[in-house]
């Protein structure tokens, strides 16, 4: 841990330096100061302004210039502040302008990082977004997101403003960064191991409790729990820098061994589902990730984050998506309405992937609160619908037979997998564990556990333990993933809790109720369990789409046969592609795995199949051959990658197979 240079006395505040003024202050950006236009047909260059932030000692005002002539991003030499800008409505007047007579307004936040970054005897040549930017001239605030990922990743340094010190700031960041260097940490997998020089070890094993008593660690979850860890932006910020120092008054840290840190944190705290510290730590650890966006994989990793615009949540994350999606042309358009903004991505992605994956993002949007966002479009403005991602891999290698209707309908093909016919509340997550042993016990309405007075076997409770926990547990990894519980382990917890009926008799054993999803068991004609979305009703369908990654659950709207889509379920007998290649043979399992053949490591998780027998893992579906259909191509590619080639069939070459499919129109 370093301290920046310009107080060496260590005050934490500057705030005589600082006056405020709120009540009938212009909006941010709007002051004494003219903004020249940046982009012209003179200068097709990418231009940005630069901020000079003049010297001062701890009681002077803060003093900004911008450069006179904007500068070509590519050769300018700057800093970058990554910070939350806070309330617009409490705003800090400071001196602008070449003799400081002009007047600009800056949020408290904002001028407490100034105050304590800039140098005391020379400027500090900075980018900040706020000031940079014309805030009230949306086309330039278009073009300057769109250069963003390039503004932050040129800059000389990243700086991470947290906050000014308070509540022991100054022990969390020697507590964080010494847990940092004692790491290193695999960031394809999160797999973490001690680093050469650790003195302790247990802190790459994330069965093993941190090594800090809990009063003595609560310094860390209070830093932890800043408003800058849930900004959306502040992701592509560091996660694109050369260097990046983090700085909480006049302390800082490297962000590598903050980062190391975070992801160690949430992996222990994940463990034992201990509550809000659970849920602060995935926070860090989602600002701290280094995997690649992918627009199927969204809502997971931005549920806990904050932004001001809805459309920031796509435009906020451009320059980290996964080097496939780079092509789906999503142009930032500040103009356009948040459902047309969001519905122009999915279709983007659709058509470049010739691939309805994105709609494992879906669900919840009856509820939605953005205006006229189709079902089929995923609502990624925050709101808190439940989305399910059970372990599946079930259409998404061949291409999806798609047409936009126009005006919010999407037509799809694929097949019926039958009708639900009761459902039964489960409520899941890290605060519910009397309430959802309640909800499994309560199963015992709607699934027939006995027959006659006798137990119908193992077969019933193996389903409904399979239908709860989505399909995921250890041994569905390789190497097997100990951030969930063994299948035997799981059913052991259910069959306890179905035995009783105290509530109490298996609370949190092993911090399963954590690992449950909040949803409804559901029962189908045919007699399956399985789990679908909350809002999931009795005569609602399940369906598979050709180019989908899961079945999903449809409902009925209106007359001319259209549907809703509810969101992802998990089905028994649908999840590998039954309804289309029938089932995998009885030896193989699909699993993800992380690891070739040859021991090399894949950049995040891929659908693959271990023959039980040999132990051996293959890439390519065993039931391929059965389509009749040249499988070279897919065969020459490498299977391993996260995006494999299609098998190609028609519409034609699926009846053929014997799998007649159907329309189906999305609103």
């Amino acid at each position: 841990m370093t301290s920046t240079p310009q107080q060496p006395d260590g005050r934490s505040s500057q705030s005589g330096a600082i006056s405020s003024f709120s009540g009938g202050l212009p909006a941010l950006n709007q002051s004494a100061y003219t903004y020249q236009l940046l982009q012209t047909g003179e200068h097709p260059e990418p231009l940005i302004r630069l901020l000079s932030v003049q010297p001062g000692s701890e009681t002077d005002a803060i003093h900004l210039e911008l450069l006179p002539e904007p500068v070509d991003l590519r050769r300018g030499t700057y800093e970058a502040l990554s910070y939350v800008w806070g309330s617009e409505d409490d705003l800090v007047a400071v001196r602008f302008g070449s003799q400081g007579a002009a007047k600009f307004f800056v949020t408290q936040n904002l001028a407490e990082a100034l105050l304590h970054l800039r140098y005391p005897d020379r400027p500090r040549i900075l980018w900040i977004d706020s000031i940079c930017i014309n805030q009230m001239d949306n086309a330039e605030k278009s073009t300057q997101v769109a250069m963003m990922g390039q503004i932050y990743s040129n800059a000389t340094c990243v700086l991470a403003w947290l906050g000014r010190e308070a509540d022991h700031s100054k022990r969390a960041l020697e507590l964080v960064g010494w847990i940092g260097r004692q790491i290193v940490v695999d960031w394809s997998t999160v797999a973490i191991t001690s680093a050469p020089d650790s003195t302790d070890k247990s802190l790459a094993d994330v069965e093993k409790p941190l090594p800090f008593a809990r009063d003595e660690f609560s310094c860390v979850i209070s830093l932890l729990s800043r408003p800058w860890f849930k900004r959306l932006w502040v992701r592509q910020e560091v996660y694109l820098a050369r260097k990046a120092t983090v700085h909480v008054g006049m302390d800082s840290l490297l962000w590598d061994d903050f980062k190391n840190a975070g992801a160690c944190l949430y992996s222990k705290y994940r463990q034992q589902t201990l509550g809000s510290e659970w849920i602060i730590t995935r926070d860090v650890f989602h600002s701290c990730d280094l995997r690649r966006y992918e627009l199927t994989n969204l809502t997971g990793r931005l549920r806990s984050s904050d932004c001001k615009d809805p459309r920031d949540r796509i435009y906020a994350i451009m320059s980290m998506l996964h080097e496939t999606e780079r092509n789906v042309q999503i142009k930032p358009d500040y103009s356009a309405p948040i459902a047309d903004a969001y519905q122009r991505v999915v279709l983007q992605h659709i058509k470049h992937h010739e691939s309805l994956t994105v709609l494992r993002e879906c669900g919840g949007n009856q509820s939605s609160r953005v205006p006229n966002l189709p079902s089929w479009v995923p609502d990624w403005s925050g709101s808190t619908h439940t989305i399910l991602w059970p372990i599946s891999s079930a259409a998404d290698c061949f291409p999806a037979f798609v047409k936009y209707l126009g005006h919010g309908a999407l037509r799809v093909s694929g097949i019926r997998c039958g009708t639900v016919a009761q459902t039964s509340v489960v409520r899941g997550g890290p605060f519910t564990s009397l309430e959802a042993i309640e909800d499994i016990q309560r199963l015992r309405t709607i699934i027939p556990l006995e027959e006659g007075g006798k137990s119908v076997g193992d077969d019933m409770v193996d389903t409904l333990v399979n239908a709860l926990f989505l399909g995921r547990f250890r041994e569905s990894y390789r190497p097997l993933h100990g951030g969930w519980p063994s299948q035997k382990d799981a059913k052991d917890w259910i069959t306890n809790i179905l035995a009783s009926d105290d509530p109490s008799i298996s609370v949190e054993p092993h911090g399963f109720v954590g690992r449950l999803r909040p949803g409804r068991v559901f029962t189908t004609d045919t007699g399956k369990i399985g789990f679908g979305p909350p809002d999931v009703r009795e005569n609602d369908m399940i369906a598979l789409f050709v180019g989908a990654l899961t079945p999903c659950l449809l409902q009925r709207h209106g007359e001319d046969g259209e549907f809703l889509l509810l969101g992802n379920c998990f089905s028994p007998g649908d999840m590998l592609g039954e309804p289309l290649l029938g089932p995998l043979p009885e030896h193989y399992q699909q699993i993800l795995t992380s690891i070739r053949p040859d021991g090399s490591s894949i950049d995040g998780w891929v659908t693959a199949y271990t023959d039980l027998a040999t132990d051996k893992i293959t890439f390519e579906d065993p039931r391929l051959g059965r389509l009749g259909v040249d499988l070279r191509h897919y065969r020459d590619d490498d299977l391993s990658r996260g995006h494999r080639p299609f098998v190609r069939l028609s519409q034609g070459d699926w009846q053929q197979a014997g799998v007649t499919l159907e329309g189906f129109t999305l609103v």
